[in-house]
């Protein structure tokens, strides 16, 4: 009897297998050992386009779903006889699903591709847990033209993907220092990116000036490897009156301007008349002492020169004597460099000119000194020196 009570039980453990399986509520041990319930759900970036040159990062999901049961999950209650009909297994109302994989795998190896390893590369795999997410960085380089990559990531012959549009850097700024200056004076301008450049590419930013023959740029600047920026020189020529040039830098779609205005020359002035050395603590000669005059301009004489007009004069009081000097540049005629008014030539495209000074002897014993005053005049504006010998 109670071997016919264990061929009954098997067999119903039998059948009760063969149901399970054709129902899909268990699966064979081998292919259970296959199939742990973990699956690769989905991978996503987290931006769709990235500026060539910067890192994205990706996001993995794996998901858990319950394991189908096993025969060996079922838990069978022991036979009860009953009477005539032999014996009976009495199936649980509820069972359980089994947790085959209560203990989660110490690394789920996800592999992963990128379909431009040239402009975006992955890992070549990350490991990821049961039932969770695991992150992983897309590195770029900076592209001549957007390009369209795909970043795929592979679990047990599943295969999820995400699209990534890497796009050059685009130009944010355009500065131009000084903004103002001096026909013939020379600037620097910058452009900026969006971006840092990576990879073997240059970014070419190109150039223009809205009016080239006062202001000349290069027609285009490269910003390398490993820069955002780059900057760049401004030529400008003279100009008869004040004009208002644009710059303007293109690169990535975006354009930037900026204004450079270019001055004339100020008129020349005249700036300074010294003499050196105004004061003399001896007594001159008869023939008198020579000393250094200069006349110095705000700037380059125009064409044709810039003509200074010299007078002298020596007024005596009570207690300053009368002396004379006379001033030449050594072009001078006999006997005419001591009249007044004395006219001397700064030559065209001069700023400065020396000329000689002679002083004569403080001939009034009642006074301890003379002095005399020299008056430069060039354009309606007057500088003056003072001389002064002691007697």
């Amino acid at each position: 009897m109670a071997r016919t009570t264990h061929t009954r039980r098997t067999s119903l453990v039998t059948l009760l297998s063969a149901v399970l399986l054709v129902a899909g509520l268990a699966a064979p041990p081998a292919a259970r050992a296959e199939e742990d319930g973990v699956r690769l759900a989905s991978v996503t970036l987290a931006s769709g386009s990235v500026v060539g040159g910067a890192s994205v990062t990706g996001t993995i999901m794996l998901a858990r779903r319950p394991a189908p049961p096993s025969v060996e999950d079922l838990r069978l209650p022991p036979p009860s006889t009953g009477g005539a009909g032999g014996s009976r297994v009495q199936l649980p109302g509820n069972f359980s699903l089994g947790d085959a994989d209560d203990q989660p795998a110490a690394c789920r190896s996800v592999v992963l591709v990128s379909s431009h390893p040239s402009l975006a590369s992955v890992p070549n795999a990350v490991c990821g847990p049961d039932g969770g997410q695991v992150s992983f960085t897309v590195t770029t380089v900076t592209p001549v033209a957007a390009t369209a990559v795909t970043i795929s990531a592979t679990y047990r012959g599943a295969t999820r993907s995400a699209p990534l549009l890497i796009v050059p850097p685009s130009l944010t700024t355009l500065t131009v220092h000084p903004s103002t200056l001096i026909g013939g004076a020379a600037a620097e301008g910058t452009v900026h990116l969006n971006g840092v450049v990576r990879g073997a590419v240059t970014v070419p930013v190109s150039l223009v000036s809205s009016h080239p023959a006062a202001v000349t740029v290069p027609a285009t600047v490269w910003v390398t490897d490993g820069e955002r920026d780059a900057s760049f020189s401004i030529a400008t020529r003279p100009v008869a009156a004040p004009v208002t040039v644009t710059l303007t830098a293109s690169a990535g779609g975006q354009t930037r301007a900026m204004t450079l205005v270019v001055r004339p020359l100020p008129p020349v002035a005249l700036a300074a008349l010294t003499v050196a050395p105004w004061h003399l603590s001896t007594t001159p000669p008869e023939t008198g002492t020579n000393v250094t005059g200069t006349l110095t301009l705000s700037g380059p004489a125009p064409a044709g020169g810039a003509p200074v007009v010299l007078t002298y004069a020596s007024t005596a009081t009570a207690t300053v004597g009368t002396m004379y000097v006379c001033v030449h540049d050594g072009s001078h005629t006999a006997g005419t460099f001591c009249q007044y008014p004395y006219t001397l030539t700064v030559p065209a495209g001069a700023s400065s000119l020396t000329f000689t000074v002679e002083v004569h002897a403080c001939h009034d014993p009642a006074v301890a000194f003379c002095q005399g005053q020299l008056t430069a005049t060039y354009q309606g504006t007057a500088k003056r020196a003072t001389i002064q010998v002691d007697n």
